[in-house]
């Protein structure tokens, strides 16, 4: 006689059948997907006179939580046709003494992860010295950095433990408008097609995970509507898997990462306005300071070479620049992008709020009035599990028209 679990268990031995079948199917079709779908990743596109790229934000062995070697780090930074790369670790300002020989052809720039109740932040261009080992309050260790010259970024401020919660200051300069490592944490379902697909090509299945950061854009729209705020992307790198305090695996490699998401950095000349600085790690620090630069994630196109200047009378203002408004000849925004393999969409924000879109390689429009205006582009993701989603390619430091002074 058959009781009603003699009939159940065939029937979930089935079930179980054709979901593994489906993942089989499914794991099958992410592989081919992998296998056939190119990135632009060895191209280097035409980059702008004194336009400069690299990485911020990168932990080594020498954090509680990295794995990689400084060694590897910079040699990933030249296999990636990177400029610079910056080193932070967590709580220990980086010393150059750690290399034997400064590199020719990667910048090194110093930096350090500093930890506080309130969240992380991030000061580049500091040596060490530039704080005791004694614990002080945020405010004092902001303060503190700035007087040592430092350029001061909050550091994934929707991600991470703590977030950070302290913003009633304005004793930083920047933000973390993106961070790699925020996007794998919020991932969800992508992460298994990037889980899946690593293996045969690492640097598509982590730009796989690349979505908007809604959370960060919508802060820094906020406070760029009280001052100027840099916008930076992090690559947040520690080529590390931690699990129960001990290093499980060298993952994602350095090299994988510094091909997904990166600073481009305008350099300019105080003395001579319109000509590069000279190619140093002073000239890019200052051109991070002034707002000089954009984040791209450049696996899915080249973004060098990409404009955005506003012109007002016989002033014109780049990306990070100031420029008067002037209601008699109103001023003009201008922006052209390098070539994409697909069809882009520009969309520029006022204030924070959408103000003029394009589906063309350049967008010219008249501004009628004082704001703060700035620039992201969208690409369609490429490949069967991209699904044709479209992905920020570019995010761009804002340019400032504002009331000319009675």
């Amino acid at each position: 006689m058959s009781t009603p679990d003699s009939h159940s268990k065939p029937r979930r031995s089935r079930v179980l059948r054709i979901l593994l079948r489906a993942f089989l199917v499914f794991w099958i079709l992410v592989l081919l997907d992998g296998y056939f779908t190119h990135l632009p990743i060895q191209e280097l596109g035409k980059r702008a006179p004194g336009e400069v790229v690299g990485i911020l934000h990168v932990h080594t062995r020498v954090s509680h939580d990295g794995g990689g070697t400084l060694e590897g780090a910079i040699q990933a930074a030249r296999n990636a046709h990177l400029d610079f790369i910056t080193i932070t670790e967590h709580n220990v300002p980086f010393d150059r003494s750690r290399l034997n020989k400064l590199p020719t052809d990667i910048i090194v720039l110093p930096g350090e992860e500093v930890s506080t109740p309130n969240g992380h932040f991030e000061v580049l261009g500091v040596n060490p010295g530039w704080r005791d080992s004694s614990p002080h309050p945020t405010e004092e260790l902001l303060r503190r950095a700035g007087q040592a010259g430092g350029i001061r970024i909050i550091a994934h401020p929707f991600n991470g433990a703590p977030r950070w919660n302290y913003w009633n200051t304005a004793a930083f300069d920047g933000m973390e408008i993106w961070n790699d490592d925020a996007q794998w944490r919020r991932g969800g379902p992508a992460l298994l097609v990037t889980a899946l697909m690593y293996p045969v090509n690492p640097e598509l299945a982590l730009t796989r995970l690349a979505t908007r950061p809604d959370p960060n854009l919508a802060k820094w729209d906020e406070l760029l509507r009280t001052r100027h705020v840099v916008g930076t992307c992090g690559s947040d790198a520690h080529e590390a898997v931690i699990l129960g305090g001990h290093l499980f695996a060298h993952f994602p490699k350095y090299v994988n990462i510094f091909r997904i998401s990166r600073q481009h950095v305008l350099l300019s000349s105080v003395t001579e306005p319109g000509k590069p600085a000279p190619r140093t790690a002073d000239s890019i620090l200052d051109a991070l300071r002034k707002g000089h630069t954009f984040c791209a994630v450049d696996s899915l196109a080249p973004a060098s070479g990409f404009e955005q200047q506003v012109t007002s009378g016989a002033a014109t203002a780049g990306i990070g620049d100031t420029v008067p408004f002037d209601a008699k000849a109103l001023p003009k925004l201008r922006i052209v992008l390098p070539t994409a393999p697909s069809r882009p969409l520009i969309k520029v924000f006022k204030d924070g709020q959408e103000w003029a879109t394009s589906s063309d390689q350049t967008l010219e429009r008249e501004i009628a009035a004082p704001g703060v205006y700035r620039t992201e582009v969208w690409l369609r993701q490429p490949g069967l599990t991209g699904w044709n989603r479209w992905t920020p390619w570019i995010i761009a430091n804002p340019i400032y028209v504002e009331k000319q002074k009675q």
